[in-house]
């Protein structure tokens, strides 16, 4: 398949269409699939594209040359503020199908397909026409890769405050400073970590150098991640960046810095992740942003998730497949988990194929599900649909350079073909993630013949049967592919 993904990003402007199709092109890799990705851009914007199949092209001054390379491509997936609608018309009649990425209604796009992964976007007044599909919402915003599979914060320092100011590289209000300044003063005793561009930082002369301040320039998303992590509230432009740190669940203080940012404003406040929505033209506005900050650093942090972080697989998926997909997410388990998981491992017909069928007591689940959370040897994740609901479970226990797979799926999805397709991309997600393991290994009590049925067809084989518990069972592996 050949996919196209254009788009801009400039010093001046930002590299948010930059990262966030790259977190689309990450996921078309997951399908073996590798993009073209296209982009008008500058020599600095490399290095938010590592490992990427580059074309730097300016393809709004020479479109003639785009269209000559996406001609005949399957997918063109056009992410600007700057094309016009006369470009994305000539882009959907180059390419077989035609995706538009959208912040704020800024076209009456062709033909194709629409995604606006703002939180609220599904009450955006679309026109909604038949020839169009719309993925519209938090569901679909692309979020980089680093931040798809990670637990929410598990711990909060409590005696010291570390709090995080990320207005955008660019700061292109240039309010960085005057922020800080104001937060010195009545928070002298707090660590600040600075977030802008070594630009912005040299061009203030660093006003500030004291040892409870310390800056960061061009983080990649590992680093930002870790970063976001290590604080306890964040001060940022009602941007990108505020859906990375609802996917963390950090207390945010969120301020409108231009117009195309009010949706993310309202909808942050109306799903209760920031309190107010605070704009920089307002006189007053550092006083608001006061009012917050005391009233988030007396809140009991709570470890609530305010996006599950799968935009892009979903993208990809109803992209490739289509609204009438097997879909489903798979994620990593998190804290929120421990009850469902709890019910789905007492599900009677589990509980009879597994090695242990005794019920599990609640207080031993807790302990068993603390430890999981914390077990660098095990890959647990979650299945769940497009609605988020529970559809079951993958586990994997590493051994040295195996594992062992366990599945459980609940009784309302057995039997209509999802477990294969639950294993087969569990086991491709584990190979990718776990480049030191080459075999996978699943045990089967003999009676379950539906398990047997499913991993024969995920392409798992016999290797041996084995007795445990004074019952049999098959042990199915699978190899690592070249």
């Amino acid at each position: 398949m050949k996919v196209a993904i254009i788009t801009e990003g400039f010093d001046g402007t930002g590299y948010g269409h930059l990262t966030r199709c790259l977190s689309i092109y990450r996921a078309f890799e997951e399908k073996a699939i590798t993009p073209v990705f296209i982009a008008n851009c500058d020599d600095n914007a490399k290095s938010y594209l590592p490992d990427v199949n580059l074309v730097q092209l300016n393809w709004l001054e020479k479109e003639n040359e785009l269209l000559a390379v996406i001609n005949n491509f399957d997918l063109g997936i056009i992410d600007s503020y700057l094309a016009p609608y006369e470009l994305y018309d000539k882009i959907s009649k180059a390419v077989n199908k035609a995706v538009y990425i959208d912040d704020y209604l800024r076209l009456h796009y062709p033909p194709g397909i629409i995604i606006n992964g703002t939180i609220g976007a599904e009450n955006f007044p679309y026109r909604k026409d038949k020839n169009q599909v719309y993925l519209l919402g938090i569901d679909y915003m692309p979020l980089r890769k680093e931040f798809w599979e990670v637990n929410k914060r598990d711990n909060i320092k409590s005696a010291l405050k570390e709090i995080l100011i990320t207005l955008g590289g660019q700061d292109i209000r240039n309010l960085t400073f005057p922020i800080l300044e104001f937060l010195l003063n009545k928070y002298p005793e707090f660590n600040y970590h600075i977030l802008i561009s070594k630009k912005n930082y040299d061009k203030f002369g660093q006003p500030f150098n004291f040892t409870n301040i310390k800056y960061y320039h061009n983080l990649n998303a590992e680093e930002m991640l870790n970063l976001i992590c290590s604080c306890n509230l964040a001060i940022t432009s009602a941007s990108q960046t505020t859906y990375e740190l609802a996917r963390i669940g950090l207390p945010t203080i969120a301020i409108g810095l231009a117009d195309n940012q009010k949706f993310n404003l309202q909808g942050w406040k109306r799903e209760g992740f920031i309190i107010n929505e605070i704009w920089f033209s307002r006189k007053n506005f550092l006083q608001l942003l006061l009012q917050d900050l005391k009233l988030l650093l007396e809140k009991p942090y709570t470890n609530k998730s305010y996006c599950d972080g799968q935009g892009a697989r979903r993208i990809v998926s109803e992209i490739l497949f289509g609204s009438n997909s097997d879909n489903f997410i798979l994620r990593k388990f998190n804290s929120g988990d421990v009850k469902t998981i709890f019910e789905l491992s007492n599900d009677e017909e589990i509980r009879r194929f597994s090695i242990n069928s005794n019920k599990i007591e609640w207080n031993d689940h807790l302990i068993w599900f603390e430890k999981s959370l914390k077990n660098e040897k095990a890959y647990y994740l979650v299945i769940e649909d497009l609605n988020k609901t529970l559809m079951g479970q993958v586990k994997f226990d590493i051994n040295k350079d195996n594992a062992i797979i366990s599945i459980s799926i609940q009784k309302d999805y057995r039997g209509k073909g999802f477990s294969v397709k639950i294993l087969e991309r569990a086991c491709h997600n584990f190979f990718l993630n776990n480049q030191m393991i080459n075999i996978i290994g699943a045990y089967i009590e003999v009676n379950n013949f539906r398990s047997i049925k499913s991993f024969i067809k995920a392409g798992f084989i016999l290797n041996c049967v084995e007795i445990i518990n004074n019952k049999k069972y098959y042990f199915y592996i699978l190899k690592r592919s070249n």
